[in-house]
């Protein structure tokens, strides 16, 4: 979806996505690719926050992120690095 408030500008919007959980599975093609137990996850990155500036960090994201829910996600092939 484009959106030109918290992403890109006005005549140029920015490109973000909504994630919905759902219970069933989709039948789009690329999922053939995938192992069976994996059609279901939520590929991408994720930052680490130092603690002391988790606070601060939420903050700006709730203010910049409209209309979003926080969860608590587990994570797989994390890399200290």
């Amino acid at each position: 979806m484009g959106s030109s408030d918290h992403r890109g500008v006005p005549g140029s919007p920015g490109r973000v996505v909504t994630l919905v959980k759902s219970d069933s599975h989709s039948t789009h093609p690329s999922e053939s690719n995938y192992p069976a137990d994996q059609v279901s996850r939520t590929w991408g990155i994720a930052v680490y926050v130092k603690k002391d500036l988790v606070e601060e960090t939420l903050k700006y994201l709730d203010e910049r992120e409209t209309g979003y829910a926080r969860l608590t996600v587990p994570l797989w092939n994390v890399v200290d690095g």
